[in-house]
């Protein structure tokens, strides 16, 4: 099975990644390419939270130009798949454990439902991810993700399916930096540190209920992916 390790205390991730079944595993810090066998592979915890993590974890004015080969631009239509199935599967995850905690009437296994906060959790655990997501489960969300995909048109300049993976990484970019809890600087970080004092304070910002229903952040990305499908190139005036 593929692993990887991750320095969590200053929020650099370091990869180690095995190979699995003599193919490369397109992950964070690695190119993938259309040779490699996405099915066979990316099913794991590992490689899947880690490609949603790099896409996360990109700053709001970089977003979509990266110089990361892991997270780079691309027109290349197995990357575009594979990197949306791991943001949708990590909104799926987000649902099916807020289900099953109700069900259970046990807590949450994360602190908020952000994908950075999934992503780091599943990372740090390295375990397979738990039922109802199963490998199955992943296989169908990448053929849907797929087929979606397939339905822009490629001879379309601006509204094709790059423009479709970029709303999509810009969705997932405001629901996480809404989901994640906001940290700010307390105003004497050195008193505080003499005092034995948190150095940094979470504020809660307003959610509008997105926080309490991860059925709602699955919607929005997933009409993201949607919102141009069979898109013309010209406007409705035409």
């Amino acid at each position: 099975q593929p692993w990887m390790t991750m320095d969590t205390d200053d929020d650099e991730i370091v990869y180690e990644v095995d190979e699995v079944q003599g193919a490369d595993i397109p992950v964070a810090g690695i190119s993938p390419s259309p040779s490699m066998i996405f099915p066979a592979v990316l099913q794991s915890t590992p490689t899947l939270a880690a490609m949603a993590l790099a896409i996360t974890s990109e700053s709001w004015n970089d977003l979509g130009n990266s110089t990361d080969k892991a997270i780079a631009p691309t027109s290349d239509m197995h990357i575009i798949v594979e990197r949306i199935t791991s943001l949708l599967l990590i909104r799926t995850v987000a649902v099916a454990e807020q289900r099953k905690a109700q069900a259970e009437e046990s807590a949450l296994p994360y602190s908020d439902l952000s994908t950075t906060t999934i992503c780091k959790t599943a990372l740090k655990k390295k375990k397979s991810w738990s039922k109802p997501i199963t490998t199955m489960l992943i296989s169908q969300l990448r053929k849907l993700v797929r087929r979606i995909c397939e339905q822009y048109r490629s001879n379309v300049y601006y509204h094709n399916v790059e423009h479709c993976y970029h709303v999509v990484i810009s969705a997932n970019k405001l629901l996480d930096l809404m989901l994640c809890p906001e940290e700010s600087s307390t105003s004497d970080d050195k008193t505080n540190k003499r005092l034995g004092l948190p150095q940094k304070i979470e504020k809660t910002r307003k959610t509008f209920g997105l926080k309490s229903d991860p059925l709602q952040p699955l919607a929005l990305l997933f009409s993201a992916l949607a919102h141009d499908v069979e898109h013309k190139g010209i406007s409705n005036q035409q």
